[in-house]
């Protein structure tokens, strides 16, 4: 007598890029009316930090490189960097997040969510920071030896071969960062959307990654394909304003606070649809627990996913 196997839900499949590509730029666009306040401070404090750097230029009098305007620009940088991350950037993943749902969720109260998770972000991004940098302390001090070690034979190595020595050492490090980041991509999303602890959200991101690796970095490629090609052609104002500043043979500061502003203008605009692509293909692989409503057409905010069939494994199609 045969016995059925009992079969477990299948599992979550990548969405069709066409499908994956019409969900990120609706989630994109359905998140900019609610974010608008929030869009535009990050515009006008780019708008702000380039005005600074464009108008200092980094250089001294005499055009020799200014350390001191560089090193004040990298602190101004640092110093806001984590109150932009959590007031700014990372509320459009619980707020994105909702609009998919076809729930309704203010920006404020997704930046209460993301302060509320904020403990266990810091400890996911310390794990993310050691994971990245570990291995590079490592290469790094290989690579001071290195240096130390021709500073004594200095008379008998070239600086030239030294300093490709020295590359050859870190290029492996370089590596190793680009590798890992594609493996923790998730991490950040699982913290914030579905609670999970720090260890647990690095976990469960290098699962989804090994188990969808082609897939994945074939749909992020078509995403940032197109994002660099929207973002060139939107770039085309700042293009005119450079040659027309050329052909005056000067560049006036009006025509720099222009530049500078369609700049930051462009640059805040297209921050939603990197948030989109990534809760899109995060939240096919992992649907949220609380049920949406029913289904609707493929790529339509606010209506629940089609039933996806079980995944294939080893495909020979790379986007499939």
């Amino acid at each position: 007598m045969e016995s059925d196997a009992v079969a477990g839900p299948p599992r979550p499949a990548l969405p069709p890029v066409g499908a994956f590509l019409r969900e990120m730029l609706s989630l994109g666009v359905a998140s900019i009316r609610p974010a608008l306040p929030a869009l535009v401070f990050l515009c006008f404090y780019r708008f702000g930090m380039g005005l600074f750097f464009e108008f200092a230029q980094g250089t001294s009098p005499l055009g020799y490189p200014d350390e001191r305007v560089q090193l004040v620009h990298l602190m101004m940088s640092l110093c806001a960097y984590l109150p932009l991350l959590v007031l700014v950037y990372l509320p459009f993943l619980p707020l994105q997040d909702a609009i998919r749902r076809g729930e309704r969720r203010t920006f404020l109260e997704s930046t209460r969510l993301v302060l509320e998770r904020f403990p266990a972000f810091l400890g996911s991004g310390i794990t993310q920071l050691v994971i990245l940098l570990g291995p590079l302390f490592v290469f790094l001090a290989a690579a001071f030896a290195i240096g130390e070690g021709v500073n004594a034979a200095s008379d008998t190595i070239p600086r030239e071969v030294a300093l490709s020595i020295i590359l050859v050492v870190l290029a492996p490090a370089i590596c190793w960062i680009l590798f890992a980041s594609a493996f923790l991509v998730f991490a950040t999303p699982a913290v914030i959307l579905d609670e999970r602890g720090p260890l647990a959200s690095v976990r469960g991101s290098v699962r989804l990654v090994w188990r969808n690796f082609w897939g994945l970095q074939g749909r992020f490629l078509v995403w940032f394909l197109l994002l660099v090609l929207a973002i060139v052609v939107m770039s085309f104002p700042t293009i005119i304003l450079a040659i027309a500043g050329a052909v005056a043979g000067a560049d006036p500061p009006p025509l720099k606070i222009a530049r500078v502003l369609w700049t930051s203008a462009v640059t805040a605009a297209s921050f939603p649809f990197c948030v989109s692509a990534m809760m899109a293909l995060y939240r096919s692989l992992v649907p949220g627990s609380t049920p949406g409503p029913a289904p609707g057409p493929p790529g339509a905010v606010g209506a629940a996913p089609t039933p996806e069939p079980p995944d294939p494994g080893a495909s020979p199609q790379i986007f499939e």
